[in-house]
């Protein structure tokens, strides 16, 4: 027998790799020698070695919620599409047990959000929520819900900025 053995072991799943590169990356750059002149460089690195990494939310089959306002959400707009991947706010009116369907709202519309896939989060009449989902349109399209994937509790959250922030991110990525 050889004094060293080694075990062959297929390749480690590319989310691990990502998430070993990631947490890597984040203490390299919190760390006071490196975070004055280093920090772009390390940032550009990161960045090309990211790009490189077939793991993604796309490969997984999920796409990333578009941010709107619920009163954006209105049928002439080009993300009210049956299936539209959604990260929407509003604050609870109504939350029925039974069949785990909230009732936001932002004063203008309402929208029914089926939480079924929602464990961890309570919810409280009155508060302020966030959700990610697909977007479901009945036959009629006043009749839509929101599949949530992922909610939170969102109390604290300036809404004028929020809108303000969302206002310029679409500008940036020239939405509007």
């Amino acid at each position: 027998m050889a004094p060293f053995q080694f075990l062959f072991l297929p390749p480690p799943p590319p989310h691990l790799f990502y998430f070993l590169f990631s947490f890597l990356f984040f203490s390299l750059l919190s760390s006071p020698l490196l975070s004055g002149l280093c920090s772009l460089s390390i940032v550009k690195m990161f960045l090309g070695v990211v790009s490189q990494c077939s793991f993604s939310m796309a490969s997984l089959g999920i796409k990333p919620g578009v941010p709107l306002m619920l009163r954006e959400l209105q049928p002439s707009s080009p993300f009210f599409k049956h299936g539209q991947s959604l990260r929407l706010t509003g604050k609870l009116e109504a939350y029925h047990v039974e069949n785990r369907i909230a009732v936001i709202s932002d004063g203008v519309v309402t929208l029914k959000v089926n939480t079924r896939n929602l464990t961890d989060l309570t919810f409280c009449i009155g508060s302020w929520y966030q959700f990610i989902g697909e977007l479901v349109i009945g036959l009629d399209s006043n009749d839509m819900l929101l599949q949530a994937r992922v909610g939170r509790i969102v109390d604290g959250l300036d809404l004028n900025l929020y809108q303000q922030s969302l206002h310029l991110s679409r500008n940036l990525m020239g939405w509007i």
